[in-house]
């Protein structure tokens, strides 16, 4: 990736041109420009690498590491001034990982490598009452059968809440790890549904809800529309 052009393709990755630069913060015509040559002012690359989780080192010169774990390494006083302001006053920085779906565990979170980090406001977070130490994002990359994610999907998944009750859940079922709604009724026993507009898949008596394995909650999905 010898060019700066190549490089953003990279931060971009598969998803779509429109989605990122929302992230960022800028027009889709303004990230279209800088793919056709047009170099980011200090301000704007600043905020590609912090929604990237990427050196601003590397983005700018193609060395070193890209990953660093830490979006300020390497950037001269003005551009790490511009992130701390941006990181500390309004944004977090939601830790991500790329897995299939079979590797969405408690396990995993601890051993694979963060890939990139995504930006979100701390007013949304707190207003959801989420705390961001709690929260991973996993960028699935194989297909997932059952129609809520699908691969390219991002998925935040809220750790610490490990609540059987309604809603979106990351389940480890009879050893089997699923992404499904879940509705709990009157009489204690759980409804799961692959599609919550039709009949549930699986009744888990109230007696067998130890077999229900709660992961977290998702409370965050980011599709790409292409």
């Amino acid at each position: 990736m010898n060019s700066l052009t190549d490089r953003l393709k990279y931060i971009i990755g598969e998803q779509s041109i429109r989605s990122f630069a929302s992230k960022v913060g800028v027009s889709e015509t303004m990230i279209r420009k800088y793919l056709k040559g047009g170099v980011p002012g200090l301000d704007i690359a600043a905020k590609i690498c912090l929604v990237g989780g990427i050196s601003v080192h590397w983005f700018a010169t193609g060395e070193g590491e890209i990953f660093t774990g830490d979006v300020v390494t390497g950037i001269d006083q003005v551009a790490r001034q511009a992130i701390t302001t941006i990181d500390s006053e309004e944004f977090v920085l939601v830790e991500g990982y790329h897995v299939t779906v079979d590797e969405m565990d408690n396990s995993e979170q601890n051993s694979a490598p963060v890939r990139r980090k995504l930006a979100f406001r701390k007013k949304w977070l707190e207003y959801r009452g989420l705390k961001p130490e709690s929260l991973r994002i996993y960028f699935v990359k194989s297909y997932v059968e059952g129609g809520i994610i699908s691969g390219g999907d991002s998925v935040m998944i809220d750790m610490s809440d490990a609540s059987v009750s309604d809603g979106v859940l990351a389940l480890k079922l009879n050893g089997n790890m699923l992404i499904r709604w879940v509705k709990v009724r009157v009489d204690g026993s759980v409804d799961v549904y692959t599609d919550i507009n039709k009949e549930p898949d699986e009744n888990v008596g109230a007696d067998k809800l130890q077999n229900i394995e709660v992961l977290g909650r998702v409370v965050w999905l980011g599709k790409d529309f292409k």
